[in-house]
């Protein structure tokens, strides 16, 4: 036990040491403008070349992931986080917890990590899959009416960080204050 101890924690530091000389893989962006958002009932959106231009940018990634969505404009975030808890009572997908107490003035809506297929992800998220259980964002079904324009920060790291972004998921959003979400 204590050997494998030591070779595991020399793993974990290893592969922190790596991203504290060298940064994550890779960083992307991209801005879903949510008033453009349709439909999809008989189309994957897998399919669809309406989404190609964000596809390109957020498929390939692969390796452990660290994201966050962020508010762009000045939107009212209790308006935001009402209209997302009626749409969970309504009982259609299901979406992360909503925090009874919240910082009014944070810009982000939620932070989220995953070890591997962060593009299954962002469907999740999107509202675009079929199992209503998977918890996700659904902004197709709530965000529409506001015109709302959400950035989507991606950290995408090696794949020996995966063991790690739990605690950096929790770090980061005890910095960032998302809205939604439990962190705690």
């Amino acid at each position: 036990m204590d050997e494998f101890l030591r070779d595991y924690t020399s793993d974990l530091i290893n592969a922190l040491e790596n991203v504290k000389q060298n940064g994550p893989k890779k960083y992307v962006s991209y801005v879903f403008d949510c008033s453009f958002f349709r439909k999809y009932e008989m189309e994957d959106i897998r399919d669809s070349r309406e989404h190609d231009h964000y596809q390109m940018l957020l498929r390939p990634i692969s390796g452990p992931t660290l994201y966050w969505f962020e508010i762009l404009d000045n939107f009212d975030t209790e308006l935001i986080r009402l209209t997302i808890k009626e749409y969970r009572n309504r009982r259609l997908k299901s979406v992360p917890a909503i925090k009874k107490t919240y910082d009014s003035s944070s810009s982000v809506l939620y932070v989220g990590k995953v070890k591997r297929y962060f593009w299954n992800r962002v469907i999740q998220h999107l509202g675009y899959y079929s199992n209503h259980r998977t918890q996700g964002l659904q902004i197709y079904h709530w965000a529409r009416e506001f015109d709302l324009k959400l950035k989507l920060h991606v950290y995408e790291f090696e794949h020996e960080m995966s063991n790690l972004m739990g605690p950096l998921e929790y770090r980061l959003a005890r910095e960032l204050k998302p809205i939604i979400g439990k962190h705690t």
